[in-house]
């Protein structure tokens, strides 16, 4: 599959670590690096999507619209939801 998407046009192979296992990133990477061994012409990038800390907003009950060079506040203060500041679930 990794060859017919290079050939019809995918330049980058985007791996989310978050989901698989070693095995199958390292089955994919081989084969975007055999393809690029064999087609000079025709590079594939690997991209790697490292799992990151699950940041959420808590409850906005109304709409927030920023203005350009508006001061925006993330706390960890549980319900906080303003022009300016809401709470986060991240410490």
């Amino acid at each position: 599959m990794i060859w017919k998407l290079a050939e019809a046009g995918m330049n980058v192979t985007r791996l989310n670590l978050s989901y698989g296992d070693h095995a199958s990133h390292q089955k994919t990477i081989d084969l975007v690096k055999e393809y690029n061994s064999q087609f000079k012409g025709k590079v594939v990038a690997i991209m790697l999507d490292t799992k990151s800390p699950e940041v959420r907003s808590g409850d906005i009950p109304q709409l927030i619209v920023l203005q350009e060079g508006q001061e925006f506040n993330f706390t960890i203060q549980r319900g906080v939801s303003t022009q300016d500041t809401v709470s986060v679930n991240y410490e």
